[in-house]
């Protein structure tokens, strides 16, 4: 039999609702529309006063008495004071952030918050998320839960509690359960992997961190540094976990997977991942074998989906000694649902590796 899944797809609506209620001030960081501070009413309590933190949706026409809309980001929330707060919650966001803006966004809240005040945060956690090859467009990285905690703390926080939401991972025998065989009997029934999940975050697919605001000052450079360090070690992982080929045979070469293309097949070399990019000047890496012809056999791009937009194109020379294929693109903002892809015409047979490469230029 078939169980409805938990939490709402996996929202972790069940400890919003057992978290001791906001008597105070609460600010909420990125607000879908009004309905959202109904939501927030019914499950955890109505807010003397609730700050509605979002930067990218327009301010909606009518909203509850109680609310204050602010058009901060989750990184630089300037015009809430500071030491006002007495809760910060931020429902599935740390994963959407550049590093910046990670960090802004915990030594923020222990700004705003008072002495005793709690932050609620929650994130998909990236090491599951990488072995299930699961991908959200919108995603820079995910934390894992013990990342989560470690920057809180670097930030003047004390941990109070991690759980996690949806066993996907036995811890014994180090099976990856599938994400959405969500069954009510058997051995992996969902009850069990539901209460399982809790005691067991870092094997959950997603988790949940309560924090107090201690008397500590944050270390303002170690939560860069820390957030600096994420991006620099998974981003690239975040990226490839989800590259792929229209050519389905798969060949181990120097630690990568690289693909084939015959004389005649004409396609996608590597596609993917559908992600996002932040503002800045940024060189998309390809590699490939080489080759020899007397046209060019192709093109590599990147590629933005939602507008069905090619953003810069490289073509390819006629012949090439093996190496990498450098697109150089600027964006002037962050983009969502990109692609970088690799085309062969058929001209000449081709190799790649099944990947990408990603620098923004002039940031160490």
């Amino acid at each position: 039999m078939v169980a409805q899944p938990a939490c709402g797809g996996f929202l972790p609506l069940t400890e919003l609702q057992a978290t001791e209620p906001v008597n105070g001030t609460m600010v909420s960081v990125g607000c879908n529309g009004a309905e959202y501070f109904d939501w927030i009413d019914s499950n955890l309590g109505r807010p003397e006063i609730h700050i509605g933190l979002e930067y990218y949706l327009s301010e909606p026409p009518v909203l509850p008495d109680n609310v204050r809309w602010i058009a901060n980001t989750a990184g630089d929330m300037r015009d809430v004071r500071t030491n006002s707060a007495d809760v910060v919650f931020a429902g599935q966001t740390v994963e959407h952030l550049w590093f910046e803006e990670l960090a802004g966004f915990f030594l923020e809240s222990a700004r705003v918050l008072a002495a005793g005040g709690r932050l609620l945060f929650d994130s998909p956690n990236r090491e599951i998320s990488n072995a299930l090859k699961w991908n959200h467009p919108e995603h820079t990285i995910e934390l894992m839960p013990q990342e989560g905690m470690e920057i809180a703390e670097l930030a003047g926080f004390d941990v109070s509690g991690c759980v996690g939401h949806w066993l996907c991972r036995d811890r014994f025998t180090g099976n990856v359960l599938p994400l959405t065989e969500i069954v009510s009997d058997g051995l992996w029934a969902a009850e069990r992997r539901i209460e399982a999940g809790r005691q067991a975050p870092e094997d959950s697919f997603s988790w949940w961190i309560e924090a107090k605001r201690s008397t500590r000052e944050p270390d303002v450079v170690g939560v860069y540094n820390f957030a600096r360090a994420l991006s620099q070690r998974h981003f690239a992982d975040r990226v490839g976990k989800t590259m792929q080929s229209q050519i389905p045979e798969r060949i181990s070469r120097n630690g990568g997977e690289w693909v084939n293309a015959s004389k005649g097949w004409s396609g996608a070399l590597v596609f993917g991942p559908y992600a996002p990019l932040a503002a800045g000047e940024w060189l998309v890496r390809f590699q490939v074998g080489a080759y020899s012809n007397s046209v060019s056999p192709g093109k590599a791009e990147v590629f933005q989906n939602t507008t069905n937009t090619v953003l810069s194109e490289v073509v390819l020379p006629p012949s090439f000694e093996g190496g990498w294929v450098d697109v150089p693109v600027r964006l002037t903002g962050t983009m969502f649902g990109l692609e970088y892809r690799l085309w062969s015409n058929g001209r000449t047979a081709m190799s790649a590796l099944v990947g990408v490469e990603i620098f923004r230029q002039g940031i160490a």
